[in-house]
């Protein structure tokens, strides 16, 4: 018969023969298994477990293989962090938004709401079309007959008085444009007549 346990060290799965019916005790099993790794018997604690109860007593397989798990208790803390984590969650804000989380397919929640908005905007987007074509027909109807005015009156002081002046300002820079454009002629043609004058004549050339 075989007790078979896997080492916490190496990781092997490792066998220990006992003799058929033979009621194992802890302290013998744990020997046993100390000698079978190679280490003193007060080197290390460890606890054994069977069909996932730790074993306390004696160990009686009843003639059959068996399973049995090997683990290395380790030492707690002073506690006090469950105090701790309790305090810090009375200092959480609680919120509704979600909207930073992610679905089981890893897409963000933000994402997955704006894409259902967008599609309810669609879905929508033809009954808004209906609805201003709808309120069109219905204000050429009530103009057709008289019920809304369609004269509008602009009213601006400002405006009026800068839209009677611009023809006045039109002719007067057309004018000053023309008067500069003559004055720049009269005084290239004096500039010529004077520069023909002062030119010598073809007979003073000859003597």
């Amino acid at each position: 018969m075989n007790i078979i346990y896997k080492s916490p060290f190496d990781h092997q799965h490792k066998v220990l023969k006992v003799n058929k019916d033979e009621i194992v005790p802890l302290n013998e099993l744990k020997r046993r298994i100390l000698l079978k790794e190679n280490l003193s018997c007060s080197s290390i604690n460890f606890d054994l477990l069977y069909n996932g109860k730790k074993i306390v007593d004696n160990l009686n397989p009843n003639g059959t293989d068996i399973f049995i798990h090997l683990f290395i208790p380790i030492l707690g803390g002073k506690g006090g962090f469950g105090s701790m984590l309790r305090a810090i969650g009375a200092q959480i804000e609680k919120t509704t938004n979600r909207e930073a989380c992610r679905d089981l397919s890893g897409r963000r929640l933000r994402d997955v709401n704006e894409e259902k908005r967008i599609k309810e905007w669609i879905k929508k987007q033809a009954d808004r079309k209906k609805e201003e074509e709808k309120k069109k027909r219905e204000k050429l109807k009530q103009i057709a007959e008289g019920n809304i005015a369609t004269n509008c009156k602009y009213d601006d002081e400002d405006f009026e008085k800068f839209r009677t002046e611009i023809p006045d300002i039109i002719d007067e820079s057309i004018t000053q444009g023309l008067q500069k454009q003559q004055q720049q002629s009269s005084t290239s043609k004096r500039k010529l007549e004077t520069t023909t004058d002062n030119s010598p004549s073809d007979n003073d050339q000859d003597q």
